[in-house]
């Protein structure tokens, strides 16, 4: 039932050109849903009033339009541009309408589209903080870490030798400075305040020089402050002197490192991070920074234990300035290592520091990026069914005179808007979701601190809604081709096929492709996460309790009575204690040479341990003994070595009574199974432990195998600790299975947000393939009554049903399979016994997919299944 036919007349004569098809489009839809509701009469009754109310601001927006282009005309100018850009706008507020005519409709995209864009510009403001954005230095595209290449043993990337650093400083000069640095854990006392382990930056006097820092308050080093003799300074982090000192009065305050006295000089701006990545370890920031006051260039050649930070001049590029320290590397290859390779090597300061973490960075944007790429076909794919739906009613339009760009743009300007307020509710919803992917993130992702939301998230964000709304609408375009329309006008809108159009089902198979190819790299990614959980590291976990102390007294004794009387604890099976721990990252590299091979050196790491540590660990001792208390300083010079090492030096031979060394030769009385010290997914360099009651040393983690729950002795261990020195700080509480813990947390959180992307994919592909079915069923409702009328059985429509969604979701499953494969060997990397190619992984998430997809289709398909013929005739 048309609206009233003269005035429809009186306003298409009144409205102006930009403005006559939305109003009237507008008007002739609602008059539809008053007639619905409130009947004939009163519609046509509405429609008037509606119509009369609508005359005088036309006639007015007409004569003011008439205006403009008079007056462009005489100024010779075009107003096609503002009349254009009229045009769209009112679009916009055409949109705009819509979204609030149709609830239902538009919640599901808005919301689809909000969570798409928010757990993007979330997962994106982590890539931006840690990747992206600059390092908060002067210039910082000029600062690189300075490496050791020791590629003909096995190690590309070593610390740099304290001596080194005047070669380097002496040898180039592309440089403007070279900082030598390294950070170490400490305690804190002499301020009146209780005592505390804090980490310490030891470096050289002009770090903050060349990182272009000044100090907060006070200053920083100046040249000179790292000679020997020179006072003992300290600069405090913003973050210590807000802690302990209540940001009070500092400077020339008095306090002790470790015994020593220093005087504070300065506090660090509060966003100051600087942090230092080891050979094999996390980054680790500082709380405090002194200078090493050494004359570096007389410490002995052979310990890696410092890293160089060098800042290229200005006007050198970064491959120049590498080739520059290539010769120098040159001439150090045949003066110290006799020609077997050594070098240099400089790495940008930011990608050393995120080397790490790039690619799982950027394997999670691509992960949410999929789920985007989903929740867009979803969207398109509801939006064409509405454009499918309005066929008719853009037939009549163009009928009428409305150019084919009249209807596609309000159709675009539908899909923009969309874009935009999902994108502005995604942007709100992500200023939760970023501080919660923060609280997730492992411990040691570099400038963890630094993720926020800032300008490049929010341009992000609106880009994502802008590109998604604009592929939304562009999809659209097909349906309104000239044949269609005039279809959809012959046709009376009763819908021209029973297939679902080619693009919608090209949307519902890259959907179940995507989801396919995200739920078999989670079940990869957890599968490997799985077994590395699960790896023998060569070390007992359970029943473990760890803590650390520092002590100043002479190491061997109060170890001694220590271990005794926490043997003496009830629950209490073994005790034991090393200065380096596996899974902690924090251990010193020596190179060492069999005594009789002195040219066979290699580089390993070197423990001090006290007897009982290897019981307690479960290190099994594979031949010989571990320590005992008589290796003391009056013995032989004694080391247990891993199965490694033995394997290295003397293949084939009994290692028991060789030695080590050619200063102060050590005897072997001992091999042990290789312990994985930095992480359980890669094997390390050889090991050496020498005896502790020889080779004393301040710090030391003590390890206690207990009968029950080890966090039980948490308690009684403080109370013995303050028994014997009220004064010793104890840290680093935790039982070895949280050290455990702690290392896979990486993996774990990328196995967990690629998961949680993988189940959302999975809603997404379902719901898809649900709304196609169920629009299909709908448009077809008087087929499926006049089949079943003529003798079609309920079984006949329910199989017809389920095979057109079966075969959708078949195709988009073999297309999603052979990405899978793909997608294993991008992964590979992060894959730990696991085949990048494992068929139950790729098997699960398709066979999972299968049953969810075959769900949403069973739904469509009974109530189809369930209509009444002779209803279904009349609802025509």
């Amino acid at each position: 039932m048309p609206p009233p036919r003269s005035w429809r007349r009186l306003l298409r004569a009144s409205c102006c050109t930009q403005d006559r098809d939305f109003l009237m489009a507008d008007l002739e839809d609602e008059f539809e849903q008053v007639r619905q509701s409130r009947g004939e009469a009163a519609a046509r009754r509405w429609y008037r009033s509606q119509a009369l109310r609508s005359l005088w601001p036309c006639l007015k927006r007409r004569i003011q339009i008439g205006r403009r282009q008079r007056q462009a005309s005489r100024r010779g100018r075009p107003l096609s541009g503002g009349i254009m850009l009229s045009s769209f706008l009112a679009d916009i507020r055409l949109a705009l309408r819509n979204i609030g005519r149709y609830p239902g409709f538009s919640s599901a995209i808005l919301l689809t589209l909000a969570l798409g864009i928010a757990a993007n510009a979330s997962v994106f403001s982590v890539v931006n903080s840690v990747l992206l954005r600059p390092l908060p230095y002067r210039i910082p595209e000029q600062l690189v870490f300075v490496w050791d290449g020791l590629d003909w043993i096995g190690v590309p990337r070593a610390w740099v030798m304290p001596a080194e650093l005047d070669d380097l400083r002496n040898g180039t000069s592309l440089f403007e400075g070279f900082a030598a640095l390294r950070t170490g854990g400490v305690r804190l006392t002499g301020d009146g305040e209780q005592p505390r382990r804090v980490t310490a930056g030891v470096t050289s006097d002009n770090l903050f020089t060349l990182l272009g820092v000044q100090a907060h308050i006070g200053r920083t080093f100046v040249p000179g402050e790292d000679l020997p003799g020179a006072e003992p300074l300290v600069v405090l982090q913003h973050h210590l002197w807000q802690s302990r000192y209540g940001g009070g009065e500092v400077l020339g305050r008095r306090l002790e490192i470790d015994g020593e006295p220093y005087t504070v000089i300065g506090v660090l701006p509060p966003d100051f991070r600087f942090l230092v990545h080891s050979s094999l370890g996390s980054p680790a920031g500082a709380d405090l920074w002194v200078t090493h006051q050494t004359d570096l260039s007389q410490v002995p050649r052979g310990n890696h234990n410092m890293a160089v930070l060098g800042r290229i001049k200005d006007g050198v590029s970064l491959p120049q300035a590498r080739k520059d320290l290539e010769a120098l590397g040159r001439q150090a290859d045949e003066t110290y290592f006799g020609g077997q390779g050594f070098t240099y090597k400089a790495v940008p300061l930011h990608g050393d520091l995120v080397s790490g973490v790039r690619e799982s960075l950027w394997m999670l944007l691509a992960a949410v990026g999929f789920v985007l790429l989903i929740a867009t076909a979803n969207i398109a794919t509801l939006l064409l069914a509405k454009a499918q739906r309005k066929q008719r009613e853009f037939a009549v339009r163009q009928a009428l005179g409305a150019g084919r760009w009249r209807l596609f743009s309000q159709v675009l300007a539908e899909g923009l808007t969309l874009g935009v307020v999902g994108s502005l509710a995604g942007l709100l919803l992500s200023l939760a979701g970023v501080p919660l992917l923060k609280w997730m993130a492992p411990a040691g992702l570099p400038l963890r601190q630094s993720i926020s939301v800032d300008a490049s998230v929010w341009l992000f964000g609106l880009a994502l809604g802008l590109v998604t709304g604009l592929l939304c609408g562009l999809s659209a375009l097909p349906q309104w081709r000239p044949a269609q329309l005039g279809e959809a006008l012959s046709q009376g809108g009763r819908g021209s096929s029973w297939a679902p159009s080619r693009l919608r089902s090209l949307l519902v198979t890259a959907e179940v492709a995507l989801a396919v190819m995200l739920l078999a790299g989670a079940s990869l990614l957890l599968r490997s996460f799985q077994a590395l959980s699960s790896a023998d590291g060569g070390f007992r976990a359970g029943g473990i309790l760890t803590f650390s102390l520092e002590r100043p007294q002479p190491e061997p004794d109060f170890l001694r009575r220590l271990q005794d009387r926490l043997a003496g604890l009830p629950q209490v099976k073994a005790t034991g204690a090393a200065d380096s721990l596996p899974l902690r990252g924090s251990t010193n590299q020596t190179s060492v040479a069999p005594t009789d091979r002195p040219q066979e050196r290699v580089l390993i790491d070197i423990m001090r341990a006290t007897p009982g540590y290897f019981r307690t660990m479960g290190i099994e001792l594979l031949r010989g003994r571990g320590f005992t208390w008589q290796d003391d300083a009056e013995s032989a010079t004694v080391v247990v070595i891993d199965e490694s090492l033995a394997q290295l030096f003397w293949p084939g031979q009994d290692p028991l009574g060789q030695t080590l060394g050619d200063e102060s030769p050590a005897r072997v009385v001992g091999v042990v199974r290789h312990a994985r010290l930095y992480s359980l997914e890669r094997d390390d360099r050889p090991q050496v432990y020498l005896p502790l009651a020889q080779r004393p040393t301040e710090g030391m983690n003590v390890v206690l195998l207990a009968s029950g729950d080890p966090a039980r002795l948490t308690g009684p261990i403080r109370a013995l600790i303050d028994e014997m020195d009220p004064s010793q700080p104890i840290y680093n509480l935790s039982t070895m299975q949280g050290v455990m813990d702690r290392s896979l947390a990486e993996n774990r959180f990328a196995a967990s947000l690629i998961s949680a992307f993988a189940l959302a994919a999975l809603a997404l592909a379902s719901l898809g393939i649900y709304g196609v079915l169920s629009f299909l069923v709908g448009q077809r409702t008087r087929e499926i009554g006049l089949r079943m009328a003529l003798g079609s059985q309920r079984k006949g429509v329910l199989t017809l049903i389920l095979r057109q969604g079966i075969s959708m979701t078949l195709l988009g499953l073999v297309v999603g399979a052979a990405g899978s494969l793909l997608l294993g060997r991008l992964l590979s990397s992060h894959l730990y016994e696991v085949s990048p190619a494992d068929p139950w992984s790729i098997g699960a998430g398709t066979l999972l997919l299968l049953l969810v997809a075959a769900l949403a289709c069973l739904l469509p398909a009974l109530r189809a299944a369930s209509l009444d013929p002779v209803r279904a005739l009349r609802c025509e």
